[in-house]
């Protein structure tokens, strides 16, 4: 019984991990473009945060699930490499591309 709590548990960290690192990624594509990147970057903090937190309080709601939390936070650490490793091949080409612009001006 208790595996299936772990597992249940590390696919609402996958969920909440790929809303807080997909919302990240979401806002440092718009930034470039805003007109006013502070109230953009604080606001998608704000709710980034307190969709986890959220999400990490239905989890632990009766106080003594101390495995759902570390199966959910596993879930969070996994989304993360993910997108560090799905973007950086991404953030590596672009910054290519600024370097050679610059070279040529």
């Amino acid at each position: 019984m208790r595996w299936v709590e772990l597992v249940l548990s590390f696919a609402a960290g996958l969920l909440l991990g790929a809303l807080f690192y997909g919302g990240l990624w979401w806002t440092v594509k718009r930034i470039p473009s805003a007109r006013l990147p502070a109230p953009l970057i604080i606001g998608s903090f704000a709710v980034r945060t307190a969709l986890v937190l959220a999400g990490l309080y239905l989890l632990l709601r009766d106080g003594t699930a101390w495995l759902r939390l570390v199966g959910a936070l596993a879930g969070i650490v996994a989304v993360r490499l993910y997108m560090v490793f799905k973007v950086r091949p991404r953030a590596a080409a672009v910054l290519e591309r600024t370097r050679g612009a610059e070279s040529d001006d």
